[in-house]
C-alpha cells in the first residue's frame, strides 16, 4: 500500500474579513524600573502637597504628564517606520488612565480626610484679652497643694493618707449700712487718695452745670433709626471695668452733652462711666459704694436729672445725687428688715416727682412710697401675690394707675392700683393676665406708648402681647424661640424697648459669636433686626440700656465691664 502525502489540516471555520497585514514598529522600551520610579514620584508629591494648595498642585502634575506623554508620542512617532502615525499607542493610553485614576482617587481620599478633621474638630476662638480701661482687676492667689511623698523614700513606712480637701472660700463680710444720709466719704471709693476725690467732685459738680434735658417724646420707629443701628460699632476704647464683680443694672444718662453711664455690682458697688474720657488714669470710671447686696435695678429721675435712683436686694432703694455727692435714702424700712429673715426689694418703678411703687419681697406687696412722708415706711401695701415675689414690674407709660407684676411661677398680671383692696381672698383682682409662660418670667416691660409687652421666660421664648385693650386672659400674638437660660452665674435677661420708639426691642443673647440683639415689634410678631456684634466684645451680657436721643447701647456682663456700642 502506498504512503500518501500528509498535508496540514485546516481550520474547520475561517473568518470571513482577513486581517491587514501590519508593519512593524519599532517602539522604544520602557523598563519596568523606570515605571516604578515613575509611580512613587507621583505619590510621594500627592502625599506631601499640602491641602490647600492641592487643587491647583494636582491639576498642574496632571499638566506635566500630558506635556511628558506628548513627547514621548512624538518621540515614538518620529522613530517608527511609518510615517504619519498620530495616534497614542495603547501603552500610552493605558499608562494615561492610570495616573488620571490614581490623582483622583488620592483627591478624595484627601477631601474625606479634610471634612471628617473639620466634623471633629472644636472650632476654637482666639482668646481676647480682657480690656485693661477702667478698674483694676484683682488677682486671685495661686493655690499651693501640699507635697506629696513616696512611701518607700520615707523609709518604708506609709504614713496616715490625708486627703486633701480645699477649703470652700468664705463669702466677702458686707456690712449692711446705716439707714441715713452718707456723704461723699463714705460712699466713693478714693483709696485715701484725696485728689481723687476733689477730681471726682469737680468732675459730677461741672457735669451738672453743663446738663442739658433732652425732649424726649415717643414715636413710631422710622426706617431710617433702624437703618442708623445697624452701623453702630465697638472698639477698644468704647470698653472699660466699671464695678469690681458681676453686673446687674445698667443704665445711660439722657442728657446730650455727655455719655454718661452707670452700672450696679452684685455686691452694692455702683460705677459711673464717661465714656468719652480716654485720657484720665481711671479713664472717666468713679465708683461708690453705698448698699451691701445686688444693685438689681436703676433709674435716672424723670424729674431731677442730678438724681439716680437704685433698688437693691439689701431691702432698700437709695438717690444718689450727683451735685451733692450724696446717697440719701429713698425707702428704708427698719421694722420691715428686722422682722423678716428674708425682707428684700427687687425693683422700683417712679410714679411722679415725690412717689415711687417698690417691690417688697416675697411679702408679695407693692409699696407706694411717698418722699414727703419720709422713708421710714410705705403709705400704702398692694398685696398682689400670696407669699410670692413681684420679681419685676412695670408702670404704664400713659396710665400711671396700672402696674404689671411678673413672678417665677410663670405669672404676669396687670393691676389696676385704684382697685386695692377690693379682692375677695385678700388679694388685688388683676384687671388681666398675660397667659402663656411655662417658667419663671425674668423681664416683662410696656413699650413706650403701653400698647405692647415683650416677656422674657426661661421656658426659652420671648413673647409678644398686644395690650391696647387690658381685659381678662390675653394671649401671645407671638412666641419667638429665644435661649432665656443664663444659669446660676449670669444675670437673667431683662429686655429693654426703646424710650422713644415704640416698636424697637433690645435684649441679651447666649448666641456665638457674642452679640446684642435689637428686635422689631410688627403685626407677624417679633423680627430681629440686627446683632451687635466685634472683636471687642466676647462675653453674654445680659442687661442692656440705650439712650433715648443719642445713637448708642451699652450692655454690662459678669465680669463688672461694660461694652458700647455707638
Amino acid at each position: 500500500m502506498g504512503r500518501t502525502k500528509q498535508t496540514k489540516a485546516r481550520s474547520s471555520i475561517e473568518h470571513g474579513i482577513k486581517k491587514p497585514k501590519t508593519t512593524k514598529v519599532v517602539k522604544k522600551e520602557i523598563k519596568t524600573s523606570e515605571r516604578r520610579s515613575a509611580r512613587r514620584s507621583i505619590l510621594n508629591a500627592v502625599e506631601n502637597l499640602p491641602e490647600a494648595d492641592l487643587n491647583e498642585n494636582l491639576g498642574k502634575k496632571i499638566k506635566t504628564e500630558e506635556i511628558k506623554t506628548e513627547n514621548m508620542k512624538e518621540e515614538d512617532s518620529n522613530d517608527s517606520l511609518v510615517e504619519g502615525e498620530e495616534d497614542m499607542s495603547d501603552y500610552e493610553r493605558i499608562r494615561q488612565q492610570n495616573i488620571q485614576e490614581r490623582m483622583d482617587m488620592f483627591k478624595e481620599i484627601l477631601d474625606v480626610k479634610k471634612r471628617v478633621s473639620e466634623a471633629f474638630t472644636p472650632k476654637t476662638q482666639e482668646k481676647r484679652a480682657a480690656s485693661k480701661r477702667g478698674l483694676a482687676s484683682v488677682k486671685k492667689e495661686k493655690e499651693i497643694l501640699p507635697m506629696r511623698k513616696s512611701a518607700r523614700l520615707e523609709g518604708g513606712q506609709v504614713p496616715e493618707i490625708v486627703r486633701y480637701v480645699p477649703e470652700l472660700a468664705p463669702e466677702p463680710e458686707h456690712i449692711t449700712l446705716p439707714l441715713e444720709t452718707l456723704d461723699a466719704k463714705e460712699i466713693f471709693k478714693y483709696d485715701e487718695d484725696e485728689s481723687k476725690l476733689k477730681n471726682a467732685q469737680n468732675y459730677l459738680s461741672q457735669f451738672c452745670k453743663e446738663m442739658t434735658k433732652p425732649k424726649v417724646k415717643s414715636s413710631k420707629s422710622s426706617q431710617e433709626y433702624m437703618e442708623r443701628l445697624k452701623k453702630w460699632r465697638i472698639a477698644p476704647e468704647l470698653v472699660a471695668k466699671v464695678v469690681p464683680d458681676r453686673i446687674f443694672s445698667v443704665a445711660l444718662h439722657p442728657t446730650e452733652h455727655k455719655l454718661l453711664a452707670s452700672a450696679g455690682g452684685k455686691w452694692g458697688a455702683l460705677g459711673l462711666w464717661d465714656i468719652k474720657d480716654k485720657d484720665s488714669e481711671e479713664n472717666g470710671v468713679y465708683l461708690f459704694n453705698y448698699h451691701s447686696r445686688p444693685i438689681n435695678w436703676q433709674s435716672w429721675d424723670r424729674f431731677n436729672s442730678e438724681n439716680l435712683i437704685t433698688t437693691s436686694y439689701d431691702g432698700t432703694s437709695r438717690i444718689l445725687d450727683l451735685n451733692k455727692m450724696e446717697s440719701r435714702l429713698m425707702y428704708g424700712d427698719e421694722k420691715f428688715l428686722n422682722e423678716r429673715s428674708d425682707a428684700y426689694t427687687t425693683m422700683h418703678e417712679q410714679i411722679d416727682a415725690n412717689t415711687f411703687l417698690v417691690s417688697k419681697g416675697k411679702t408679695g406687696c407693692l409699696g407706694l412710697v411717698d418722699l414727703r412722708s419720709g422713708y421710714q415706711s410705705v403709705v400704702q401695701d398692694y398685696h398682689i401675690f400670696d407669699r410670692i415675689s413681684p420679681k419685676c414690674i412695670s408702670l404704664h407709660p400713659m396710665q400711671t394707675n396700672i402696674v404689671m407684676a411678673a413672678n417665677n411661677k410663670g405669672g404676669v398680671f396687670i393691676f389696676d392700683l385704684r382697685t386695692a383692696g377690693k379682692g375677695r381672698s385678700g388679694l388685688m383682682d388683676s384687671l388681666a393676665e398675660l397667659v402663656g409662660h411655662a417658667r419663671s418670667v425674668s423681664s416683662a416691660v410696656f413699650n413706650s406708648t403701653g400698647n405692647k409687652v415683650a416677656t422674657l421666660s426661661w421656658d426659652d421664648k420671648l413673647r409678644l402681647f398686644d395690650t391696647s385693650v387690658m381685659k381678662g386672659d390675653m394671649t401671645a400674638g407671638s412666641a419667638v424661640k429665644h435661649n432665656n437660660n443664663t444659669g446660676k452665674w449670669l444675670t437673667p435677661f431683662k429686655g429693654l424697648w426703646h424710650p422713644v420708639h415704640e416698636d424697637v426691642y433690645f435684649t441679651g443673647s447666649m448666641g456665638h459669636p457674642r452679640e446684642l440683639e435689637a428686635w422689631q415689634a410688627t403685626a407677624k410678631g417679633m423680627q430681629r433686626i440686627h446683632q451687635f456684634r466685634g472683636d471687642e466684645f466676647g462675653s453674654i451680657s445680659s442687661v442692656v440700656a440705650v439712650h433715648p436721643t443719642l445713637d448708642i447701647i451699652i450692655g454690662g456682663n459678669s465680669s463688672g465691664r461694660v461694652h458700647a456700642f455707638m
